[in-house]
């Protein structure tokens, strides 16, 4: 036994363990002859499942949100999943403490969403927002989740709605 490296009985993480078969389908991905089309299917398949295993287990600090961003954008020429960079934000907004982005503004996205033919309403003491299903406010509540700006629009609906009243 080294002094530097203590002996642990640790079992890795969810997602460390998810970490690796990424790790792994990826190394596959780079160093399989490309024999048939078959075969090039099932390690992209198994690429694609490990790589939504890593994205969908909830990071549990910044390195392992680092990961998530490094496996976002490592193709700069492709746009990744949209589910991929919402799972991403909803660890950034947990891991900074559940609070909004600097760059969220309440009001505004607020009047967006109105304008949009989103609407709120305060029912006892509650506030809800409802949206049209035609796709209108779509990239709005994904703007939303992203930028962890919940409950500042929620406390604004009830300061607007406690001024009608």
């Amino acid at each position: 036994m080294s002094d530097l490296a203590p002996e642990t009985n640790a079992q890795p993480s969810a997602f460390e363990r998810a970490l690796a078969r990424y790790l792994f389908a990826l190394e596959r991905m780079h160093t399989e002859p490309d024999e048939s089309n078959e075969a090039n299917d099932y390690i992209t398949d198994a690429l694609v499942q490990a790589e939504n295993a890593v994205m969908f287990e909830p990071a549990n600090d910044f390195d392992q949100l680092r990961v998530k961003a490094d496996i976002l954008f490592c193709d700069l020429d492709s746009t990744p999943p949209t589910r991929h960079v919402l799972a991403f934000f909803a660890d950034l907004v947990r891991l900074t403490g559940d609070k909004p982005s600097p760059s969220f503004n309440a009001e505004r996205w607020l009047s967006r969403f109105v304008r949009c033919g989103g609407e709120w309403v305060v029912k006892a003491g509650t506030p809800w927002i409802m949206w049209p299903e035609d796709g209108r406010c779509d990239d709005l509540l994904a703007e939303l989740k992203a930028r962890g700006g919940k409950p500042a629009v929620m406390n604004l609906i009830r300061s607007l709605a406690a001024k009608e009243a």
